[in-house]
């Protein structure tokens, strides 16, 4: 039995379609471009979100399904999905006691758009860009990126929480051999000490499966099990910085994805 024979067989089981995104700084988009960072799209229909100090939130990454285009049946066909944190304190809006409370983030999807709003409409009313704020606040990075999505098969990484389940049973079906779960990572580094890259899930996408620095918040918080989704994941490269080389992400459960519910969200990101 080898490394590559097991992680086949995970494969099998967990591989999913997920969506690699791709970005490059661009100073010319529009309110309406699949962006990190920026000028947000607005329905001035909605209160503009605001942190716990009443300063507008500023935006992270938004989605344009409009333009997009997925053809995939887990996510909208229409409207622009926007993930925004605050920049007035160094976690960058989250709290770590209660990761699924929208007070200094947000997540907010726009079904139906108006392409008359424009940019000035936008800025006239407060909202500023990371770099219009910095240097005095903080932000993950500070120039605005033009995003693009290349979709791509992924397996389940080596520390989502439910990996050495997963790997507990497929050893006993498959190859007859018995351990308990806390006994996956010295079994597989017996076999292949590099295992851990097979089943690494870094880099920013859409869907797919998620990486920690630390470990995975719903393993030691049963409430956030129903977070069983990732739906944004963006992580550290040359021009993004989540404290030291840290990666953030943004859960949903499979019931609200399927019903284009985004206002029940799991907000986590972690460094070294």
């Amino acid at each position: 039995m080898t490394i590559d024979e097991i992680y086949e067989s995970i494969k099998k089981e967990t591989c999913v379609k997920s969506y690699k995104i791709e970005k490059e700084k661009a100073d010319n988009l529009t309110i309406y471009d699949s962006k990190f960072g920026g000028i947000p799209y607005w329905d001035f229909s909605k209160e503009f979100p605001t942190d716990s100090k009443g300063e507008k939130l500023n935006l992270l990454a938004q989605i344009n399904f409009d333009k997009e285009n997925f053809n995939d049946d887990r996510l909208p066909v229409k409207g622009i999905l926007q993930f925004y944190i605050s920049s007035n304190d160094d976690i960058y809006g989250m709290n770590f006691d209660e990761q699924d409370k929208q007070t200094d983030w947000r997540v907010i999807y726009h079904e139906n758009l108006n392409y008359g709003i424009t940019e000035d409409m936008v800025k006239n009313n407060g909202v500023k860009t990371f770099k219009e704020v910095s240097p005095d606040y903080y932000a993950p990075f500070y120039d605005t990126y033009k995003i693009s999505f290349k979709e791509i098969d992924e397996v389940i990484s080596s520390n989502d929480e439910n990996f050495n389940s997963i790997v507990v049973r497929i050893l006993k079906d498959k190859f007859n051999v018995i351990i308990e779960e806390n006994e996956v990572g010295d079994y597989l580094e017996q076999i292949d000490e590099k295992y851990y890259e097979k089943f690494e899930t870094w880099g920013h996408k859409l869907l797919g499966y998620p990486a920690f620095t630390q470990s995975d918040p719903r393993c030691y918080n049963k409430k956030y099990n129903k977070y069983d989704t990732l739906l944004l994941q963006i992580d550290t490269d040359s021009d993004i910085m989540w404290g030291d080389s840290g990666v953030a992400n943004f859960f949903i459960s499979e019931e609200d994805m399927k019903n284009k519910k985004f206002d029940n969200i799991l907000y986590n990101w972690d460094c070294c």
